[in-house]
């Protein structure tokens, strides 16, 4: 009786286990350690994951450590583009303009959209990676609808059930792709700066900031859509956001508790927190360098914006800010270890890596002074520690808004970080004002209630993505609509073609009875 029982759950078991590919370059850090660790967790589940990557910057790592990893490796056009940007171009002038503008957005789309287009024509063009692709027949595709090379890609190897990702909250062009609402009144787009406040200066920046965020994705992926283009022809070539209309599900890494109150359609999976890593025990380097003072702060701008690269003059206002704290120790990410920046000062250690998450999990982290991306600040929220979000670009404005909305971090603008007085000042209120801790305790302790956990939520999605396929049906019909349709601005617009006929009519019938009621407006020539 036992062994035909054990022989069906074998069989019910390998039947939900599938074949995966998913489509992440090879570019940003977060982005890659947020696929691959959704890669590693279907990978854990029993599922076959093979690990797509167009190599745009020669990083170490592959963001995942269980799936078959494929490069594939950039062209002189991809290294050429980064090279520059790198040195001279966008990456550089990152410190130089305000996150808080159409700049702050719009900065690397032509950078992007290029290493897009070379990305797509690079994959689509190796007929033995595609023959490869092909003869692999996986079941599901799962691509971050950022550089979009990798849903052009599924599409010449006939790779139809696709799943949407962002390693971002989800943009606005997918929202429309999808039928989505998109609410400038209250909800903050993907890349702005404002609140939920509903007042009508945070309303006008919002619609502005909105209207920018999807224009960043909509101009990336049309470089993709010109490779389409070139490879089957303007005429049939098919359309990169019919592609993402037809997709059934997305993954995006945003957390329902940590964020602003918005409505999701349940298609929409967010799976923020994916990417936090296990605690492990700090090192003793580590160790004795938090118990050198009663106060640690973690300096760290993330992976893209390279402290180096800032103006002279904001090194010097933030090494000023620190020498201004000398009962704090100061842990600063920053990779010219040699530059004698600090050297004059015993409370800066500057390292060019650190356990960040290990060490925001030791209670002797006072401060993370961030540039707010998502994984940071999961990773600060779930152990409780106040923020200082210093936002540099893209959805890291909208990240610290949510951060600063729970009450336990400040928003410093990066413009402002040559001004070492205000920089002491907001410091100082951080570290000594209790209320910020008491309200970061008090959303990690939230985070950490009971819930469906984002690992669970991916495992289900991907076994109805594999037995069912597409499902239009879980899909919203305003995905078919245009803009007029989608706003409802026809109907204002019939509502404001209706009042203007009706007082229109009213005033000619008007007129009409007072003419024949002999006022006919005209003067009678006297005699």
């Amino acid at each position: 009786m036992r062994a035909p029982l054990l022989l069906l759950l074998l069989f019910a078991t390998s039947s939900l286990c599938f074949k995966i590919l998913v489509s992440v370059p090879k570019f940003g850090y977060s982005h890659m350690k947020t696929m691959g660790k959704l890669a590693d967790i279907l990978v854990e589940s029993g599922h076959d994951v093979t690990f797509l990557m167009p190599v745009d910057v020669p990083i170490p790592q592959n963001g995942t450590e269980l799936a078959k990893v494929v490069l594939v490796p950039p062209t002189d056009e991809v290294s050429q583009i980064m090279e520059t940007s790198m040195k001279s171009g966008a990456v550089a002038n990152l410190w130089t303009h305000s996150a808080n503008s159409k700049q702050g957005i719009m900065w690397s789309t032509d950078m992007i959209g290029a290493v897009s287009y070379h990305n797509t024509k690079s994959m689509i063009n190796n007929k033995a990676l595609v023959q490869q692709m092909k003869d692999e027949k996986f079941d599901i595709g799962i691509t971050e609808l950022f550089d979009f090379s990798g849903l052009a890609f599924f599409e010449v190897i006939g790779l139809k059930n696709v799943i949407g990702a962002h390693t971002t909250s989800v943009f606005e062009g997918t929202l429309m792709a999808t039928g989505a609402p998109i609410l400038p009144s209250f909800v903050p787009g993907s890349q702005t700066f404002t609140d939920d406040s509903g007042s009508i200066l945070s309303r006008l920046n919002n619609l502005y900031m909105t209207y920018w965020s999807y224009e960043f994705q909509n101009k990336i992926q049309g470089f993709a859509q010109k490779a389409l283009d070139e490879h089957y022809g303007k005429a049939k070539s098919p359309k990169i956001w019919n592609l993402v209309k037809d997709i059934t599900w997305f993954f995006v890494n945003s957390d329902p508790i940590f964020d602003f109150p918005k409505p999701l359609p349940p298609n929409i999976i967010e799976i923020a927190g994916i990417s936090v890593s296990k605690i492990h025990p700090l090192d003793k380097e580590w160790d004795e360098i938090l118990n050198k003072r009663s106060k640690n702060v973690l300096v760290c701008f993330g992976s893209i914006a390279s402290p180096t690269t800032m103006p002279e003059s904001v090194k010097k206002s933030i090494v000023d800010t620190f020498a201004a704290f000398p009962d704090v120790t100061f842990i600063w990410k920053y990779e010219d270890t040699e530059s004698g920046l600090t050297a004059h000062l015993n409370n800066v250690d500057i390292v060019k890596w650190m356990p960040q998450n290990d060490l925001l999990a030791d209670k002797r982290v006072s401060l993370f002074w961030t540039h707010g991306g998502m994984a940071s600040l999961m990773e600060s929220a779930q152990k409780g520690v106040p923020l200082i979000v210093v936002p540099i670009f893209g959805d890291q404005m909208r990240n610290a808004q949510i951060a600063k909305r729970h009450g336990g971090a400040v928003i410093y603008d990066k413009m402002e970080l040559g001004n070492s007085k205000k920089l002491i000042g907001v410091l100082k209120e951080v570290l000594e004002n209790p209320e910020y801790k008491k309200s970061a305790d008090l959303l990690a302790q939230i985070l950490a209630t009971d819930r469906v956990s984002p690992k669970q939520k991916i495992i289900d999605t991907i076994e109805l993505a594999g037995r069912f396929g597409q499902m239009p049906r879980w899909t919203s019909a305003g995905k078919e609509f245009s803009m007029l349709k989608y706003f409802n601005l026809d109907l204002v617009l019939l509502f404001i073609f209706i009042v203007f006929s009706v007082v229109l009519s009213v005033f000619l019938l008007i007129r009409r009875v007072l003419v024949k009621l002999g006022f006919s407006g005209k003067k009678e020539k006297s005699e």
